[in-house]
């Protein structure tokens, strides 16, 4: 049979009781040859290292998207307020955004915090500057927002970005200054992106034009640039707004959803199994 045949044969049973084996034709070395057999079975080492490499260039890669998609580094389209001065910013991104120096005392009682915290559309201005030594005042920074979504039932400050977000507060507050926030520019990233100053902000008042004069007021408690200016819980319990008619309503005569539960939605019923004066606590 001539080479080419030899070629053209793919498919041989190796035996009765082995299945079909794809046989390669077995061709004698020869001056003309033994250089093609070499360079075959080098590429045949190759291929195989290649795709070793590749397959662990591809688990890496892997692992730094995941990695990305935790990190704080601003992300989407920018802001046109705001410019970040890349002077300041270090070669290393990943190195000098995500090394955390606890200070002393402090990873005792909190552990290292990280500024990623949240939901971009709640997250505190001192946290969008990279602050990793904050207390629960970011939480009621959020509160204020949660209001402001509750009484015009839309987002107050939906960033598409970390840079959009603080943009976004800007507009709405005014810039944030050592006089709104004493200690500000202390935050990490402060110095690295700036704004333009805001001249006329449009201020809470024109967010919310349908609330309430107590409304609006608990808004503003909450969301101040400095963390200490933030009403807190308790003072919060003490609000007019939460102590005049209309007062909350009992968990036992909140209305279920009929369509779900199958309850009639005007019976006070059990809310999910709660009955008022009960406890499931394992203490008694």
């Amino acid at each position: 049979a001539s080479v080419d045949d030899m070629h053209q044969e793919r498919w041989k049973p190796s035996g009765q009781n082995h299945p079909a084996m794809l046989q390669q034709p077995r061709i004698p070395p020869t001056v003309d040859n033994s250089t093609n057999i070499s360079r075959e079975s080098q590429s045949i080492v190759n291929k195989e290292e290649f795709l070793r490499d590749l397959v662990e260039q591809k688990a890496k890669s892997a692992a730094i998207d995941d990695f990305d998609k935790d990190s704080n580094v601003p992300d989407g389209d920018t802001s046109c307020f705001a410019t970040c001065t890349t002077s300041e910013m270090e070669d290393d991104l990943l190195k000098g955004t995500y090394t955390y120096e606890p200070e002393e005392g402090g990873e005792d009682n909190y552990g290292a915090l990280t500024s990623c915290v949240g939901t971009r559309w709640y997250r505190a201005p001192e946290l969008l500057y990279g602050s990793t030594n904050y207390g629960i005042e970011v939480d009621l920074w959020s509160l204020g927002c949660i209001f402001a979504e509750l009484f015009s039932l839309e987002a107050l400050f939906p960033g598409a970005s970390d840079i959009d977000q603080l943009a976004r507060i800007f507009n709405v507050l005014g810039n944030l200054t050592e006089e709104t926030f004493p200690g500000c520019s202390t935050l990490p990233d402060f110095k690295m992106i700036s704004f333009c100053k805001i001249e006329e902000p449009t201020g809470l008042d024109s967010c919310l034009p349908n609330c309430s004069p107590d409304e609006l007021l608990i808004v503003k408690k909450l969301l101040c640039h400095d963390p200490a200016s933030r009403a807190t819980a308790m003072e919060l319990l003490h609000d007019k707004y939460l102590n005049e008619e209309p007062l909350p309503v009992p968990i036992s005569e909140l209305r279920i959803p009929s369509s779900k539960f199958a309850v009639d939605e005007d019976s006070p019923g059990d809310f999910y199994g709660y009955q008022e004066g009960s406890s499931d606590s394992d203490l008694e």
